[in-house]
Parts: structure tokens; C-alpha cells; sequence
């Protein structure tokens, strides 16, 4: 609303380490709040003060497919990015699950609710009345409740998604004078524990009141974050907790925090192990120029300085979030380990929300010895990814192994380019050589393991191995080390690995028909047909002869090489030439974690993934007791 102004909030990233929205947008890629989205049952009024019902006015007389319709078009058209990896807060106030809680302005549900239940039995007495109209709206309210937030998690299933406000506490109330929260509430609290294991993230609201005690609203903040934290240390995984905090007093509205109280309530939230906070602030707060420039000299000479300063002396910080919807800032503070007592075998892990992964433009020298060099124009994947480790103990018993997880920045897109150079052999007569060259056009943060959708042609495999797609006028052709990947892959949107994997999956079953002495068209076919699909007879013959050959010839080449004498320093020299530019087929053996890797004495390198294990679910919590060996054929489910 400042822009109109000329005023940014865009440094307070740089000067506050206060993150945002991109171009302080009101919803943007960091978070993104929906005000009473959908259509929840609701008792609104009218411009006269009549009350009016919104489907049904109250949960148990609302239509759930109705208000799920509408709430998916609200969302899609509020947070577009598909992607979005944010915070996405569903602000829904109009009334409360639990039906003790609708009092006060709220009141108007109870009595609706108990109106409909008199006129469906009108001999009931008060109390059955009431047992009923709680019954029947604690059911449905938990209904459309639960199934908002799952509408919301399959819709933007990236995002972190929490209802604003919850859990409630009810302290320094006139009920509950003390910091505490209310006993009542609090078992309230244990019987929503449906919403709380749904939720990502518990976003408590702790506005704080200037006619409260400077001890007093430590003390509110502190009472609303201990029992979020109460709450989110029971559910599975952890949910994070992400206060909702405003820089004003909430019933002086007019009135910025005071400096004693930002310092004090801030470093409070932190202390007690909150996972960031979301600070809040009203459209009306920056409506006209003037109180932009007021907000501007606030956020620059209080509230900026003192968030940047409790940065710096929390121990185990690493960095604040900070982002603006409607005047918004999400500082997100992520603590050690270690200071939360998390129990060794019981630990939760949540990846870094703001990986980064960037296709960056290089000019990449092609060369080879003795050869001319072409400069091509290419891309490096260059960024931080999210990845861990949980430790493990050995021996292993069944159930004790624990899967990694890994994110790298790696290409999303490419193609394979052929160059040509020009050489000179030993007698110094003109030669070529080819090499293929990865061209990658677009990076992205992905699991390590990630694989293709589309499962790879082996036919097609198979025949790259028998056809000589070389051009008569080359002399020589250097051939990579992924000699059995298929050069058209790409083209069909399949990736490196799925090339790997079959050169691994051939080469095994290969061994396997050699070591079972069934090196025959009829053995190979049967072992072959687990590839589940027709292999086509001739590229297999072939296949099994060039294979076969080879071996051959690379095993007279060693009887040779055991009864040669060590040949002097130009020889040798002269023999590593003609190895460079001879032809051959480079077999791969199995390294560290399944990878592939090449013989010690080739130089080359292999675009391979590093391993096979299968990743466990980003924010799934890590348990010793729960988790077994992976097929590594399985394809991950996320």
C-alpha cells in the first residue's frame, strides 16, 4: 500500500536480516493469509444489524461440498504459484470448535444452535437441549475445520499450513488472571489434538495489551507459547510454532510497542524455543501517506534494530524470516537441536524452506590432448539444498537403519551436443575426436534420487549398443564412460539416472547369466524378461556377442600384459595415447552406497547419482524403532 508512496520495505532483509514477500507483496512466495475463505457456516449482519446465516449460519446446518467448492477457487486464485512453498495461514474466526468456547460476541452460535435442537424436540429438557446442540456442533465444526485444512494441503501440498490463532489459552482473562492458561482450555486443547497432528505449523495469538503490567505481558506471551510448544511437542512429526505477534498494543490500536516490550517479549518467544514468529500488522496501519512514513521511522529506529539485536544474542539462531501480507513479517527463527531436549531416538527434522538453486551462464572450454579446444556456451547448477543425516548404530538389527535425505542443486533439463575437434596422432597425421557434452538449460533444488516418470525404452537401449551411428569421415571417437546410456533419453523426458539404472540392471543380470553358465538366447531371454517388456532377439544376440568379446579381449589383453616387460618412459608414453584415443568399452563396478564408478585408471567422470537409498519424507520424524530397509526399485511416494 506504501508503493503508491514511493516507499519500500524491501531492504529490511539486508539491514534486519527481516526476509519478506518479493516485491512486499500482500500474498507472495514466503506467506500468504486467506481471510475467511470459502464459505463457512456464519452468522453475519446485515447493514441494518440483522443477523443473516451464511450456509446454514452454523456448522451442523452448513454444506461441507458447497464451502470446499468454493474454498478451492478462493485458494487457487489467492495463491496461484503451484509451488508455493510458504506459510499459508487460513484465518477463520466467525466461531470456535469447541462450543464452550463461542461466549461473548460469539454467544449468538451457542444460541442458534441450541434454538434448532428445542424446535426439532421440543419435550427435551434444557439440559439434553444443550448436550445435543454441543454434540451435533463440535461434530461438524470439527468437520469443516478438518476438511478445509486437507482441501488446503492437497491444493498447495509445498506450503505449511496452519489456522491462525490456534491453539487458544485464555490467560490474563477475567476467568484466568494469571499467566497460566486456562485448565479447562487446556484439556480442550488435548481433545483437538485432530487438528494440531494436521496442521504444519501452530500459530498462536499473542497480541499484547497496553493495560496490562510490563511483567504481565511477558507473561501473557509466555503463558500462549509454552502451550503451543506443550501442544506440538505430542503431535507426529513436531509442528512448528509461529506466534502471531503486532507491533502495536491491541486496545490501543494507535499506539506502537514500546522498545522495553519488543526487546522483552521477543527475546521471550525465542528463550522458550518458539521456531519463529509471524509479526502482524493492519492495513489501516499504513492506509495514507503520512502513517507510512511513521511506520517507516518505527520499523527503522525500534522494531528493525531490536529484532536484528535479539538475532544476534539468541544462542544456536541461524536466521530470521521476516514477510509482509497486508503489512505481514513471518521472522522464522530456526535454534539448534540441541536446545529443544530433543531425545536421540525421536528426533524431527524440517528442510531449509528457502533452498536455492540457479542455472548460471559459462563458457565451457572443450578440449582433449594433443587437440584444438571449442568454447560452448552452457550452464552450471549453482545452489544450497537441504539434505541430512541421522546417525546410526552397527551392528544393525532389522529396523535400525536410517535413511538419509538429500537435496541437490542439480540440472532439471538438458540435451547432449556432439563437438568434433581436430587432432594430430603420434605420426602427427591429422585425426578427429568426438565428445558429448551435457548442455544443461534449467537447475533445480530435487531429491537426489529423484527419477523419471517415464520408464526408459530398453529396447531402444539395446540397440544403441549394436548401431554405429559414427560418421565415416571420423577417425576416432571418444566414447564416455556412460557408454550404455541412450543419447535420446532426454528427448523423451527421461533422466541421466535412467540410463544408469539400466546400464546397472544389464550389467548385473549380465553377470548373472555368465556366473550361472546360462549365457544362452534361451537363458537370456528368460532373465531378461524382467524388464517387463518384449526384448528384441536380434539386438540381444548381439548384444550377448559384443559383450562376450569383449571380455575376451580384455582378458587376453591382461594374460598379455603379466608376461610383458616394464616398457621404458617413451613406450609408455606412446601406449597411453593410443589408449586415449583407442575405442573401448569402460566397464563400471560398484562403489560406496551402490554408485557407479569407473576403473581407477580412467580420468573421465560419470554424471551418476550418488546413491540409491530412498529418502525419507521431508519433515517426517526419524525414529530408530520404524524404520526398515528400502527397496531401492520402489519409487518413493512424495
Amino acid at each position: 500500500m506504501c508503493h503508491k508512496y514511493g516507499l519500500r520495505f524491501e531492504e529490511v532483509s539486508q539491514k534486519y536480516g527481516i526476509l519478506q514477500n518479493a516485491m512486499d507483496e500482500f500474498r507472495g512466495d514466503k506467506i500468504a493469509i486467506l481471510y475467511d475463505p470459502g464459505m463457512f457456516p456464519a452468522l453475519l449482519k446485515d447493514s441494518n444489524g440483522n443477523v443473516v446465516p451464511r450456509n446454514g449460519g452454523v456448522p451442523q446446518e452448513g454444506n461441507l461440498t458447497k464451502h470446499l467448492e468454493v474454498f478451492r477457487e478462493h485458494l487457487i486464485n489467492q495463491i496461484p504459484d503451484e509451488s508455493f512453498h510458504g506459510v499459508g495461514v487460513i484465518d477463520f474466526e466467525s466461531w470456535r470448535p469447541i462450543f464452550r468456547q463461542n461466549w461473548a460476541s460469539l454467544q449468538l452460535y451457542k444460541d442458534f444452535s441450541i434454538e434448532i435442537v428445542r424446535k426439532q424436540h421440543p419435550f427435551w429438557n434444557s439440559r439434553s437441549v444443550e448436550q445435543e446442540a454441543k454434540r451435533s456442533f463440535e461434530k461438524y465444526g470439527k468437520l469443516f475445520m478438518e476438511d478445509t485444512l486437507k482441501a488446503a494441503k492437497q491444493i498447495r501440498p509445498f506450503a505449511s499450513w496452519g489456522y491462525y490463532a490456534y491453539p487458544y489459552c485464555y490467560n490474563l482473562t477475567p476467568n484466568q488472571p494469571s499467566s497460566q492458561c486456562d485448565e479447562t482450555a487446556m484439556l480442550e486443547n488435548d481433545k483437538m489434538s485432530w487438528l494440531f497432528e494436521l496442521e504444519d505449523v501452530l500459530l498462536p495469538s499473542v497480541y499484547l495489551r497496553q493495560s496490562l503490567a510490563n511483567s504481565q505481558r511477558v507473561g501473557l506471551v509466555g503463558g500462549r507459547v509454552k502451550e503451543a510448544l506443550r501442544i506440538a511437542k505430542e503431535t507426529t512429526p513436531r509442528k512448528r510454532v509461529l506466534p502471531y505477534y503486532w507491533y502495536k498494543y491491541q486496545d490501543h490500536r494507535d499506539t506502537y510497542l514500546n522498545k522495553a516490550d519488543l526487546e522483552a517479549t521477543l527475546r521471550k518467544i525465542l528463550d522458550l524455543g518458539a521456531d519463529g514468529l509471524i509479526i502482524w500488522g493492519s492495513s489501516n496501519d499504513i492506509n495514507t501517506k503520512e502513517k507510512c512514513l511513521r511506520f517507516r521511522e518505527y520499523l527503522n529506529n525500534d522494531l528493525g534494530p531490536i529484532v536484528a539485536g535479539v538475532r544476534q544474542t539468541v544462542p544456536g539462531l541461524t536466521h530470521y524470516e521476516a514477510n509482509p501480507a497486508e503489512n505481514r513479517f513471518d521472522v522464522s527463527v530456526d535454534q539448534k537441536e540441541e536446545l529443544k531436549e530433543t531425545p536421540v531416538h525421536n528426533i524431527v527434522l524440517y528442510p531449509d524452506k528457502h533452498s536455492w538453486c540457479k542455472t548460471t551462464p559459462i563458457k565451457q572450454v572443450v578440449a582433449w590432448p594433443q587437440c584444438s579446444s571449442q568454447e560452448l556456451d552452457n550452464n552450471v547448477c549453482v545452489g544450497a539444498c537441504f539434505s541430512y543425516m541421522v546417525p546410526h548404530s552397527e551392528p544393525s538389527a532389522p529396523g535400525d537403519l536410517i535413511r538419509p535425505y538429500c537435496d541437490s542443486c542439480q540440472p532439471l533439463d538438458s540435451v547432449w551436443h556432439t563437438v568434433t575437434l581436430d587432432c594430430k596422432d603420434e605420426e602427427n597425421n591429422p585425426i578427429t575426436v568426438q565428445k558429448k557434452v551435457q548442455i544443461i538449460t534449467n537447475c533445480s533444488c530435487s531429491s537426489c534420487m529423484e527419477t523419471s516418470r517415464i520408464k526408459p525404452d530398453y529396447n531402444t537401449l539395446l540397440q544403441s549398443l549394436t548401431k554405429e551411428n559414427l560418421d565415416k569421415n571420423v577417425n576416432i571417437v571418444h566414447e564416455t564412460p556412460d557408454l550404455l546410456l541412450n543419447p535420446n533419453l532426454n528427448a523423451s523426458k527421461n533422466t541421466t539416472r535412467d540410463g544408469v539404472q539400466a546400464n546397472e540392471r544389464f550389467m548385473q543380470l549380465y553377470q548373472k547369466l555368465k556366473d550361472t553358465e546360462q549365457l544362452t538366447e534361451s537363458g537370456a531371454k528368460e532373465l531378461f524378461s524382467k524388464f517387463e517388456e518384449d526384448i528384441n532377439l536380434d539386438n540381444l544376440r548381439d548384444l550377448l556377442k559384443k559383450y562376450s568379446q569383449e571380455e575376451e579381449r580384455q582378458q587376453s589383453h591382461q594374460h598379455q600384459h603379466q608376461h610383458q616387460h616394464q616398457p621404458n618412459g617413451k613406450q609408455q608414453q606412446q601406449q597411453q595415447q593410443q589408449q586415449q584415443h583407442h575405442p573401448t568399452t569402460t566397464v563400471l563396478h560398484r562403489g560406496p552406497h551402490h554408485s557407479m564408478v569407473l576403473d581407477s585408471d580412467v580420468k573421465e567422470k560419470i554424471d551418476v547419482e550418488p546413491h540409491y537409498l530412498h529418502p525419507a519424507v521431508a519433515g517426517q520424524e526419524i525414529s530408530y524403532h520404524d524404520n526398515g530397509l528400502v527397496d531401492k526399485d520402489k519409487k518413493k511416494d512424495f
